[in-house]
């Protein structure tokens, strides 16, 4: 804050009894820098139990208060991540090499009808049609090379049974040390578009087919 501190010394000689001034608290060093310490003040006692004087310890925490602001930034950035993750539109699903759901958003129970509760601790498969499983077994091989796989569109089964058609983008997940040790997965409902691209391939097949009606009945 800028202001000073009470005197601990003169605290301590008054009370006879140990203090500390507290978080927050910074030395200023004869350059003019600010060190942040903790710090603690214990009074010296004579024979009589007089307090004859004070001795007050110092601890430098820049390292610390560093490592608490970096974590903290990191925190927010995780909240921050997860805020979006929750209220994003699409499905955003982690699992590990196994297949095995670690995490299922809003967006997943949207598109696929299942809460988090039903399916984190299952397989992957649940949402993959069988015959299709082939395609979960190239991801996974991909995924222990170290590789992402960019907007594979494919076919999910819904809890009620019905079909969607998905665009995944696929990400592995490391460990600290740089293992791949799962995946994070991106899917996005894409039936509308299929379904539109199919209606104006028909009206172009049916335009075509027209045409040649025309040209047939020219001749």
């Amino acid at each position: 804050t800028g202001q000073s501190r009470p005197n601990p010394v003169r605290q301590v000689l008054q009370s006879g009894t140990p203090m500390t001034l507290g978080s927050d608290t910074l030395l200023l060093t004869r350059d003019g820098r600010r060190i942040p310490i903790d710090d603690s003040v214990a009074p010296i006692r004579v024979a009589d139990e007089h307090t004859a004087g004070a001795v007050m310890v110092f601890r430098d925490v820049t390292a610390r208060s560093q490592f608490e602001a970096e974590r903290e930034a990191q925190d927010r950035i995780a909240r921050e991540l997860a805020a979006i993750v929750e209220t994003s539109d699409d499905a955003i699903v982690s699992k590990d090499l196994e297949s095995t759901i670690r995490s299922w958003n809003h967006g997943a129970e949207r598109i696929f009808g299942y809460t988090a509760d039903e399916m984190i601790g299952r397989s992957i498969r649940t949402i993959i049609p069988e015959e299709r499983w082939s395609e979960e077994d190239e991801v996974l091989r991909q995924l222990r090379q170290g590789n992402r796989v960019d907007h594979f569109e494919t076919i999910g089964r819904r809890k009620d049974g019905t079909e969607v058609h998905v665009s995944l983008t696929i990400s592995p997940i490391r460990s600290a040390a740089g293992i791949v040790v799962g995946a994070s997965k991106i899917a996005r409902d894409i039936t509308d578009r299929r379904q539109g691209e199919a209606v104006r391939a028909q009206s172009l097949e049916r335009e075509q087919a027209a045409r040649a009606e025309i040209e047939r009945a020219s001749r």
